[in-house]
């Protein structure tokens, strides 16, 4: 009734046309929930317009990453040629980390107050695993 309204030529027309019609309808309803369906699946599911943009994100904070992780490498590769070279290199890496004392010299330790109170809950149990394997 509405596309006769719009189509005053099929109400004229013979009644094999209107059978027509109604099969062009039942095709266009069905074409319509099909693009629909079609349309559908860009916004949700597998391959959605939604995935894709968190993908690019991802994409965005792993490149972020990798680079982080490539200047790190760069700085241990520098690091690692600096200790093959120089023996102050080493020794400095010694010092710093393993806590290296050469003969005759003096080693101070600085607490901050942070630390400070950490040692103080830390020192009896020290005290006592020490003491412990002394006997």
């Amino acid at each position: 009734m509405l596309l006769s309204s719009i189509f005053p030529v099929a109400v004229a027309c013979s009644p094999g046309y209107r059978s027509y019609m109604k099969i062009s309808h039942i095709l266009l309803i069905l074409l319509s929930l099909l693009a629909l369906l079609l349309f559908s699946r860009l916004w949700v599911g597998t391959g959605s317009f939604p995935e894709i943009w968190e993908l690019e994100e991802q994409i965005v904070r792993q490149t972020a990453e990798n680079e982080e992780k490539q200047r790190h490498n760069q700085q241990l590769a520098s690091d690692l040629e600096a200790l093959g070279k120089s023996d102050a290199a080493i020794e400095g890496h010694a010092r710093s980390e393993l806590g290296m004392i050469k003969k005759n010299e003096t080693f101070y330790q600085v607490i901050m107050r942070e630390d400070k109170q950490n040692l103080l809950l830390s020192a009896p149990k020290l005290i006592n695993n020490a003491r412990q394997s002394d006997e």
